[in-house]
């Protein structure tokens, strides 16, 4: 029975093959979806690709056949639905075509947020983005209804009237152009569902400009024939040269728009298990029908399965789980300040050598510091890096609870959500170590006897406020948001801080942490320092050169307690910062600019001076602890800067890490890095690849390094260790 389905089956499409594709009449007909959406699909990614640097031929090859299969199904998919109704009146499919149109705007005012921001600081970019969604959908669904056959019009209403094909010709190619161009150039590494709405809409534009050409004359059989072979042919060649994760090949796919958005149809159509991942082209599903196995999953040790099919089912030696000793020492317990900058770039400040005088109060301060040129952050974000520096241990080893920012910047965790005000909705989601069972520094040294003050600004969030646990161990906490709204700024922390310095215990020492916020976007113009200009990068640098003003009189205040007493000053960044054309750009990437951060520290008994030294943001609480005498909470990454500056860790890998999630829990992005001093391992796991990259590469995205070298096996074994360790993805909870 079952053999006798299979051939009638066969003989069908056989029969259709020889009659409606090889043998089918010659009279004219409209170009279909389903080639159109083939052709451009296949035609952008090839172009595409090319445009990066140098190409193998084989991802030429896989990229032109992957956009070709993604563009014949989506167009297959809609040419089904003209058939399906085209004899059906013509009301019932202009209302058809016009439902989808609104669902994808709808998705995508969803994903973005948009109604979300409309009650906050950018409520001007979601009314231009609810317009674009709006107007964008109506023209999808108004397109297809003006291209549907019918039997009064065969080939379109659209086809029958030259004058409106040729003005939609000229709107839809300029629009194409528009979006390609806002793609690559706005919101760089943000919002992927903009980006992938632009990509699809922009090749959508230019396939409907092929369809509504009109009818045209068949091609005869056997030429049809030829074509449709090679076309199946260069379909399936992908999956023969796509096959291993990080080939130079997969590496170009990737790195390009247009070829990277073809592979992840391609691999979600074959994700069989519905995992994230797909067994092949590179999609790293070492098991295809278990959805616990996958590049996304954790490792769990011992249960003779590669959970996260990288490294083996291996066991590693896990980090101590006893504290540290206790340090000696040779005098009074110092004092200690901690001065944190948000998103401060290390090559934008003049005591780094940046031609603007932009830090001309910490340049005078570093010449009786230790100017560290090699330093990095643990992550990208503010959320990630401050509590990852305030225990000393890297990210992606703490534990982190689920938290939603609302509209109106709030955060509130999952049982919170009732608490949802009028207009207010979540936005998205991040984590924060609200139930990490590690201390910070600020309670070890609060328990050892120390005067612990804290004065924060975290701009119009709240990652800083108490509601984020960073109040944890300070006997004093101060927040900007206390003062009245024109003083909350730089300055008006500065006065913050030195109020409670002032006020502290004569008797004891103390620990200072205060947090700027200023050089974090959006910029301000402030009258009390130099404007350089109006480009993204002028106003980067103003806010930089403000923060140094506001800094003076906190340091002058420091140098007077150093005369009196041991005083351990550390001036660093959460993270750095990335600038385009348009504007700045932090944690949806490990850039070298996002992770290379300033780190200047005036250490009693160490000689002032510059350091090449690899060293990490990590490195500072290890630091304070051992300065003052108190015992290192076990597992701690980080290591004392003054054991580096004698050259005991010369050859160290470090790490850093970036993740966000969606409103609803899932990844949207997920990064690691292992790297020494002069290269850095990049994993993607969210698409399961490895890049190697140069450090002294002025632009290290643009080459990957396993095209010509094996990864360095120290590289190697560094990562392999901490995805083992940690489990790989970030521990989050509820």
């Amino acid at each position: 029975m079952a053999l006798s389905l299979l051939r009638s089956a066969f003989s069908r499409i056989v029969s259709f093959v020889r009659h409606r594709v090889i043998a089918a009449p010659t009279h004219p007909r409209r170009i279909p979806w389903r080639i159109a959406l083939a052709w451009v699909f296949s035609f952008a990614s090839i172009v595409d690709i090319l445009l990066g640097q140098s190409p193998p031929i084989a991802s030429v090859i896989a990229a032109a056949g992957l956009g070709l299969g993604m563009g014949a199904i989506f167009g297959s998919m809609i040419d089904g639905m003209s058939y399906a109704l085209f004899k059906l009146p013509p009301w019932i499919s202009r209302i058809f075509w016009l439902l989808p149109g609104l669902a994808c705007s709808f998705w995508l005012t969803r994903e973005l947020g948009i109604l979300a921001r409309l009650h906050g600081p950018y409520r001007q970019l979601a009314i231009d983005a609810l317009v674009a969604t709006s107007c964008a959908g109506l023209a999808l669904g108004g397109t297809f209804a003006a291209a549907q056959p019918t039997p009064r019009f065969p080939h379109g209403w659209l086809a029958s009237r030259p004058f409106f094909r040729w003005i939609l010709a000229i709107l839809f190619l300029s629009a194409s152009g528009a979006m390609i161009w806002a793609d690559r150039n706005l919101f760089e590494q943000l919002y992927p569902s903009a980006h992938l709405a632009l990509q699809l809409v922009s090749l959508w534009a230019i396939a409907a400009v092929i369809v509504s050409i009109g009818p045209i004359p068949r091609m005869p059989p056997r030429i049809r024939l030829t074509l449709l072979s090679l076309s199946i042919i260069l379909a399936l060649l992908p999956y023969v040269l796509v096959r291993d994760a990080d080939s130079p090949t997969t590496d170009r796919i990737l790195h390009r728009p247009f070829p990277a958005l073809a592979i992840a149809f391609h691999r979600n159509l074959t994700d069989v298990d519905r995992d994230g991942y797909s067994s092949l082209l590179g999609g790293g599903d070492c098991e295809p029908w278990l959805a616990s196995a996958n590049p996304g999953a954790a490792e769990i040790p011992d249960n003779g399965i590669d959970d996260n099919c990288r490294y083996g089912d291996r066991i590693t030696q896990l980090p101590s789980d006893e504290d540290e000793p206790i340090p000696t020492l040779d005098g009074p317990a110092p004092s200690i300040v901690l001065i944190t900058l948000d998103a401060v770039v290390h090559d934008h400040m003049s005591v780094y050598g940046y031609e603007r005088d932009t830090t001309p109060n910490l340049k005078r301060f570093a010449e009786n510091a230790v100017v560290f040129h090699r330093a990095y952050t643990t992550a990208t974000w503010t959320a990630l890096a401050i509590p990852s520096l305030l225990r000393g241990v890297y990210a992606r080893r703490l534990r982190w609870t689920r938290v939603a920012e609302t509209n109106r910047y709030r955060l509130l965790r999952t049982h919170e959500y009732d608490q949802l005000q009028r207009t207010e909705t979540l936005r998205l989601m991040f984590g924060l170590p609200l139930e990490e069972p590690r201390p910070p520094i600020s309670q070890r040294l609060q328990s050892a006897g120390y005067h612990t003050i804290a004065s924060l600004d975290d701009g119009y969030s709240e990652f800083l406020s108490e509601k984020s646990g960073v109040h944890k161990g300070f006997s004093v906490f101060r927040h900007v948001d206390s003062l009245p709204k024109e003083k909350r700024n730089d300055v008006g922390n500065t006065e913050l801080a030195l109020a409670a310095l002032r006020s502290r215990p004569p008797d004891k020492p103390f620990m200072l942490w205060i947090h700027y916020f200023g050089p974090h976007d959006p910029s301000t113009k402030h009258n009390e320092v130099q404007s350089f200009g109006s480009s993204v990068t002028d106003l980067y640098d103003h806010e930089i050169l403000f923060a140094d003003h506001a800094l003076s009189p906190l340091l002058e205040e420091l140098d007077a307690i150093g005369k009196q007493r041991p005083l351990a000053v550390f001036v660093t960044s959460d993270h750095g910062e990335y600038l385009t054309s348009t504007r700045r750009v932090h944690g949806s990437g490990l850039h070298e600019l996002t992770t290379h951060i300033p780190l200047i520290a005036k250490i009693p008994g160490v000689s002032p001076g510059n350091s090449d030294a690899l060293v990490s943001l990590i490195d500072i609480p290890a630091t304070i602890l051992r300065l003052c005498g108190v015992r290192g909470a076990a597992g701690m990454d980080g290591v004392d800067l003054r054991e580096v500056l004698t050259g005991k860790h010369k050859h160290r890998v470090l790490h850093s890490d970036t993740w966000r999630f969606k409103v609803n829990g899932e990844p949207w992005f997920d990064l690691t890095s292992a790297y020494d001093d002069q290269h850095k391992l990049l994993f993607f796991r969210h698409t399961n690849q490895m890049r190697l990259e140069r450090r002294d590469d002025p632009n290290p995205q643009t080459t990957n390094l396993l095209d010509e070298i094996p990864i360095p096996k120290h590289l190697d074994d560094a990562m392999g260790a901490y995805m083992e360790q940690t489990g790989g993805p970030p521990d989050l909870h509820d």
